[in-house]
């Protein structure tokens, strides 16, 4: 019984990265009703979907991927989007070696079944804990009359959370 020689992977770490930035600047920017922040996730998958399927001969598969991944989609997006994006990336990523063996129903329901979950871990931590404490720090410098104190809280803000949200996507 032959061991199967794993496949070359067709996104390195700097593609990955290159869709999670993606997703970091645009994931609270492109809301709809209808989807929230599936236009954002979709977007950020585009490089990487395009590498999966390359040339006219893979559009339709390409297409499809783009419609499976612009449905519905809420999560936190620092803390939640991460994980979700470098799953769903590496499913497509298999979806696109073997067509057939994972239906598209699968990477949907991973990203519907971790949006919820994912989403009440950041909120808590970052929304509900870590910046109420940087914006009283940053508003007890701001009424002092300093202008730092909104770059200050941005920045502070960033720095804490970019390390555990690239942590996280390396995790997935």
């Amino acid at each position: 019984d032959e061991e199967e020689e794993p496949a070359e992977k067709l996104l390195s770490k700097k593609d990955i990265l290159k869709s999670w930035v993606i997703w970091w600047f645009s994931a609270e920017t492109c809301h709809s009703f209808e989807r929230m922040q599936a236009p954002s996730f979709c977007t950020s998958l585009v490089p990487a979907l395009k590498k999966f399927y390359p040339g006219e001969e893979n559009k339709p598969r390409y297409i499809e991927a783009l419609k499976r991944n612009m449905t519905f989609f809420n999560t936190e997006a620092h803390w939640g989007g991460g994980p979700i994006l470098g799953l769903t990336l590496a499913l497509e990523e298999k979806k696109s070696r073997n067509y057939e063996a994972i239906p598209g129903e699968v990477i949907m329901n991973l990203k519907t079944g971790l949006m919820g979950p994912l989403a009440g871990l950041g909120d808590s931590v970052r929304a509900g804990t870590i910046a109420p404490i940087v914006t009283a720090f940053c508003i007890s410098i701001g009424q002092t009359g300093n202008l730092i104190a909104p770059f200050l809280l941005e920045g502070i803000l960033v720095a804490i959370v970019w390390p555990f949200a690239i942590w996280l996507l390396k995790k997935s």
